[in-house]
């Protein structure tokens, strides 16, 4: 009995996981393009990228629940944005004085 009550709990918190993935993502699409890169100057919609991988906490939530769990709220804090063409980091918002500089300067050029 107590063998089956902990399977079912390991299923619910895969498939809730899951889930919580799957709507993470859906609402990551929604950005519209408004940045720029100060690396490769495009205009780009940033992407979110998190430190670690996926696959180690899959790995865990098979083996270890709660250390999986641990393991992707961390993920989750660690985001940052960067540039989808060049990979840089911390692309500037095109509404901003600096944003703005920046497109001046490769519109000039």
């Amino acid at each position: 009995m107590g063998g089956e009550m902990a399977i079912a709990i390991s299923c619910t918190a895969i498939l809730l996981f899951g889930i919580w993935i799957f709507v993470d993502g859906y609402f990551q699409g929604a950005k519209e393009p408004g940045h720029i890169c100060p690396n490769c100057h495009s205009i780009i919609k940033p992407r979110e990228v998190e430190s670690g991988s996926g696959w180690i906490t899959l790995l865990l939530l098979f083996f270890f629940v709660v250390p999986a769990i641990i393991y992707s709220f961390w993920r989750s804090s660690t985001r940052k944005n960067t540039c989808p063409t060049c990979g840089a980091p911390n692309p500037v918002p095109l509404s901003t004085p600096a944003g703005q500089a920046i497109a001046a300067k490769v519109s000039g050029s």
